[in-house]
């Protein structure tokens, strides 16, 4: 009779599903390709004073900055999602953390090998991360050597 029950209690019970597994998009672009690509579109997205540093040798934690300024907190936001939205759909890669918030003048999304920083003029001169990496080699972009 407990096998009766078991079998009867188990019926009852409802039928687990496993999700099928989303494929993970991996990117064939290496991570200085991609910083390069997203600097190049920051700018058209009027990204200013774009500068991509290597820091690689440095810190054991990324290898690549992209500092990026934008003329007030709502641009700098806005060039946050588009950076965002390029990783995820041209990459396949969503950040590992974001930072700031909309409003504030300082938004930064982590890729893992790449780190990108959108400020305000004047958050970017609080924070000063080209200060702060002084060593750090700089990277021509095609947006940098055109400037």
């Amino acid at each position: 009779m407990i096998e009766e029950e078991k079998k009867v209690a188990s019926a009852e019970e409802p039928v687990k599903r496993r999700r099928p597994k989303k494929k993970k998009v991996v990117s064939a672009i290496s991570s200085l390709d991609m910083a390069i690509k997203a600097a190049g579109l920051a700018e058209e997205k009027l990204g200013d004073d774009i500068l991509l540093l290597d820091v690689a040798e440095i810190t054991s934690y990324t290898s690549y900055v992209l500092l990026i300024s934008a003329k007030n907190s709502r641009l700098a936001a806005s060039l946050s999602n588009y950076l965002e939205d390029l990783f995820a759909t041209e990459f396949g890669q969503r950040p590992l953390s974001r930072e700031g918030l909309p409003g504030t003048g300082w938004m930064l999304l982590d890729f893992g090998d790449i780190i990108i920083h959108v400020f305000t003029p004047e958050e970017r001169a609080r924070y000063d991360l080209e200060g702060f990496w002084p060593d750090a080699k700089r990277i021509t972009t095609h947006t940098t050597a055109t400037k």
